[in-house]
């Protein structure tokens, strides 16, 4: 079975995408209203790509949210085990079509002087418990590269 492991570096970056201000877990929202952060918070899940499975989406919470989200989760959640790739194959082909949009504007950001400069800066991480740290210089851009290819491998 496929399986991919996360550097340290690579499970901070998936965190902060999840934890930080207005990240993922507050962009992903139910009929409700209710975001995935308060549904983790009030205990109603343990398992974000779950939830969005399972609920329906807010109307005013773009399809690109709710997708990237779940994914996120998913990919955080899925590290360092044997696993079976999702079998949902509407899902799995959006996932594999963000993460090759993802690798491609990565790869496009090392071509372009302005980008590759901005990868040269240090970077904010949020931690689950809202601690604040930073990536050191140069590691950005190479990391979430990593981590899209890592799981790409598993899904396609």
């Amino acid at each position: 079975m496929p399986s991919y492991n996360l550097t340290g570096p690579q499970t901070e970056i998936l965190t902060s995408w999840l934890y930080e201000v207005d990240g993922y877990l507050d962009g992903a929202r139910d009929s409700f209203g209710l975001s995935a952060r308060q549904a983790l918070s009030l205990g109603q899940t343990t398992d974000v790509t779950e939830w969005i499975r399972t609920s329906t989406r807010n109307v005013g919470t773009p399809v690109s949210a709710w997708t990237e989200c779940a994914l996120v989760w998913w990919v955080r959640s899925h590290e360092g085990v044997n696993i079976t790739p999702p079998t949902r194959p509407p899902e799995t082909a959006d996932w594999i079509a963000i993460l090759t949009a993802w690798d491609t504007s990565i790869v496009a950001a090392f071509a372009n002087a302005g980008e590759a400069a901005r990868n040269q800066g240090t970077v904010t991480l949020t931690a689950e418990n809202g601690a604040v740290s930073t990536m050191p210089a140069g590691q950005q851009l190479v990391q979430q590269r990593n981590v899209i290819r890592n799981v790409l491998g598993v899904l396609t």
